[in-house]
């Protein structure tokens, strides 16, 4: 749908930022990672939306945006999202936000 229709279809990846207790600081690796998988079946996320137990440094989000190609601006922390339904709204307010 995607490749007939760009304009109409964009791809959200939410991913999970862990931040192990014995080191204090997120880990971004996961979502690189799944970034690349994605990228491996020809797929490119136009958002990153970071789930994380408390937001995501601009550190994190400067990574994230380098290893992926992916603008900063659309690596989205939003660390409450717990529920899918939770995640849509969020969305709808945060991110079609951002599209032109």
């Amino acid at each position: 749908m995607k490749g007939k229709n760009p304009d109409d279809v964009f791809i959200v990846l939410t991913s999970y930022l862990p931040t192990p207790s014995l080191l204090g600081e997120q880990k971004s690796k996961p979502t690189q990672r799944a970034v690349l998988d994605l990228y491996s079946v020809g797929l490119k996320p136009d958002f990153v939306l970071c789930r994380a137990d408390r937001p995501a440094t601009s550190d994190i989000k400067r990574t994230i945006s380098n290893v992926c190609s992916i603008p900063v601006e659309r690596i989205i922390s939003d660390p409450t999202c717990i529920l899918f339904m939770m995640c849509r709204l969020i969305s709808k307010k945060k991110i079609l936000g951002h599209v032109a």
